[in-house]
């Protein structure tokens, strides 16, 4: 469904059909992947790393 609920959100809805416009409501929200980085024999760090 892509829609986060907070989980005391679950528990003070009194019933599914009520969490459900609750879900319903929310907006979805957009995750961003994180892709691999490409396959080098080393890696370039910074200073503190």
């Amino acid at each position: 469904l892509k829609v986060n609920i907070p989980l005391a959100e679950v528990f003070t809805t009194p019933t599914i059909r009520e969490l459900s416009r609750h879900i319903k409501n929310r907006q979805e929200e957009v995750y961003a992947s994180v892709e691999p980085a490409e396959k080098k024999d080393y890696y370039v760090l910074s200073s503190t790393q």
